[in-house]
C-alpha cells in the first residue's frame, strides 16, 4: 500500500502532466518535457548528493524536474522563461517552501545577484533541460560565474554532448573549452521517447565538474581559445594547411612549431588534445605575440 506521502507525489505529477497536455509547446524555444518519473529521479540523484543541495535549475518547465530535485532533498531556484510554465509550476508546487521560481532567461540573468539578492547560496549545482542551440553560451555562462557551481549537469542531445565529452580523436572546439575549465563525462542516454513532444534525436545527460581555480591565466585562455578557432575553423583539412590559409606564416615555419607541439601536420583539429593547443599557443605567443593580440578580435 502507497504512503500519504507518495500518493501526494503521484498527485503532483498527475495535476502536472494534465496541465502541460494544454500546453502547446513553443518550438521556438526548444520546449520538449521529461515526464518518466525514472528518469527524472536518475536525474534528481544526480544533482543532489546531499541534502538540502542549493540547485539552479535552467529552463525548469512545468516543474516536473524541480519536483524531483525537491523530493530529494534540493533547495531549488527555477528559471523559466516562459510565463506559462511558471504559472503551471506554481500551481502545483508553490507550497513547496524548497522551490522559488523565477521568470527569467538564464541569458540575460546575473547570476552574481542571484546570490546577492539571497535567491540562492553557494555551493550550487546548476541543472536544466536547455535547448541545442544555446547550449554553448550557457556552459560559457555558467563557467565563468562567480560564483561558479561545483557542478554542471544538463541534458542536451546526443550528438552534442558526445561533443561536449570529447576524447580521443574526437576533440571539438566545444569540448576543449570545457576542459580548459574542467571535467566532462556522459551520466546516461535518454530515448527521444522519453519526451513530450517526442524530439527527432536521443539524448544524453551530461555532468561538468568545474575547477575550483583555472589552470591557465586569463590572457592565455584568450589567446588559447583563437589559436583553437582557427584550428576548427576548417575541420575537414589537415590542420598545416588550415593555418597556413589563415595566417602570414611560413610553411617551414610552422611545420616546425606543429612538430615541437607533439603534432602531425597532417592532424586535422578533432586529433589534437588539449595539451597540444596549450604547446602551440605558447609558440604562437613567443614568435608571434604581436599577430596573437590581432587574433583575439577576430577570432
Amino acid at each position: 500500500m502507497q504512503n500519504k506521502n507518495q500518493l501526494d507525489i503521484d498527485a503532483i505529477n498527475k495535476n502536472i502532466r494534465n496541465d502541460i497536455l494544454k500546453f502547446k509547446p513553443k518550438h521556438e524555444l526548444g520546449q520538449n518535457f521529461i515526464f518518466d518519473e525514472m528518469i527524472l529521479s536518475k536525474i534528481a540523484e544526480a544533482c543532489c548528493p546531499v541534502d538540502n543541495q542549493s540547485i539552479l535549475e535552467i529552463g525548469s518547465g512545468p516543474g516536473t524536474l524541480t519536483h524531483e530535485l525537491v523530493q530529494k532533498g534540493g533547495n531549488v531556484l527555477a528559471l523559466e522563461i516562459d510565463e506559462s510554465l511558471i504559472h503551471i509550476a506554481k500551481k502545483n508546487l508553490d507550497h513547496n517552501k524548497k522551490a522559488t521560481f523565477l521568470c527569467a532567461d538564464i541569458m540575460q540573468a546575473n547570476i552574481s545577484e542571484l546570490f546577492d539578492k539571497q535567491l540562492i547560496t553557494a555551493p550550487y549545482i546548476a541543472a536544466g533541460n536547455i535547448p541545442y542551440y544555446i547550449t554553448q553560451p550557457i556552459l560559457q555562462k555558467l563557467l565563468f560565474a562567480d560564483p561558479k557551481p561545483t557542478k554542471i549537469i544538463l541534458m542536451t542531445q546526443k550528438e552534442l554532448g558526445e561533443r561536449i565529452v570529447g576524447g580521443k580523436n574526437k576533440e571539438s572546439f566545444l569540448s576543449l573549452l570545457v576542459q580548459i575549465y574542467g571535467v566532462a563525462e556522459k551520466i546516461f542516454d535518454v530515448p527521444a521517447s522519453a519526451f513530450w513532444p517526442m524530439p527527432k534525436v536521443n539524448s544524453s545527460l551530461i555532468a561538468i565538474t568545474p575547477y575550483t581555480e583555472n589552470a591557465f591565466e586569463d590572457d592565455f585562455i584568450l589567446d588559447l581559445l583563437s589559436i583553437i578557432k582557427i584550428g576548427f575553423s576548417a575541420p575537414r583539412k589537415q590542420i598545416h594547411n588550415v593555418f597556413k590559409m589563415s595566417l602570414d606564416i611560413s610553411s617551414s615555419k610552422l611545420v616546425q612549431m606543429l612538430s615541437e607541439s607533439n603534432i602531425s601536420s597532417k592532424a586535422r583539429a578533432q586529433h589534437i588534445n588539449l595539451e597540444s593547443w596549450v604547446l602551440l599557443t605558447g609558440y604562437f605567443k613567443k614568435e608571434f605575440s604581436v599577430m596573437l593580440s590581432e587574433l583575439r578580435n577576430i577570432y
